[in-house]
């Protein structure tokens, strides 16, 4: 009787242990599970994502930076046009380094169909961090982009390649119409 009841007793500690590792095994499948659902939703997001550890950065002006901005592409206070209001919003993209509270519009046109660009911040962060740097085709415009100084190098096949520096200011819409110099026929 004593032999039976000692068995039984390691049975049930079994029993126990599988019970409380397949308990721990659902639990890691679900964590798992969650976190793939929300990396694959935090790419769908449609506005600029910025880090945590750059949102305390506000906007200052760089009077050096100032000196190669395009004329007529300076901020202005002005509203979108209805024909703007249409253009397809920007990629989703972060901006390491700019400031998080402080937001602009930023609007691009060209000359040219097809021509497309890439948004980079002056020192290169975005090229240079491990993160993807998308591309975007004109028109387009990014309505929450981060208050800072931008490269936005252009693009189109037969075309000089051509690279601009815009600011942008908090509340203020800034305005870029890129035009590209064909490349010399050979």
């Amino acid at each position: 009787m004593m032999n039976t009841l000692l068995a039984k007793i390691q049975l049930y500690k079994r029993q126990i242990r599988i019970v409380v590792f397949l308990l721990l095994f659902i639990v890691i499948i679900l964590f798992a599970i969650k976190l793939l659902y929300s990396s694959k939703n935090s790419h769908h997001n449609t506005q600029t994502r910025v880090p945590v550890s750059v949102q305390k950065i506000a906007f200052h002006r760089d009077s050096k930076l100032d000196q190669g901005i395009p004329p007529g592409s300076l901020p202005s206070l002005e509203q979108l046009s209805t024909r703007e209001m249409q253009f397809p919003e920007a990629k989703a993209q972060t901006f390491v380094g700019q400031s998080a509270t402080e937001h602009g519009t930023f609007v691009v046109t060209s000359t040219l169909s097809g021509v497309t660009i890439l948004i980079d911040t002056p020192n290169g962060a975005e090229a240079s961090a491990a993160s993807f740097v998308p591309t975007n085709t004109v028109p387009v415009k990014m309505s929450q982009m981060p208050a800072g100084y931008y490269i936005i190098d252009a693009r189109k096949d037969g075309f000089d390649q051509s690279g601009f520096i815009v600011r942008i200011e908090p509340d203020k819409i800034t305005r870029l119409n890129i035009a590209l110099r064909p490349l010399p026929s050979q």
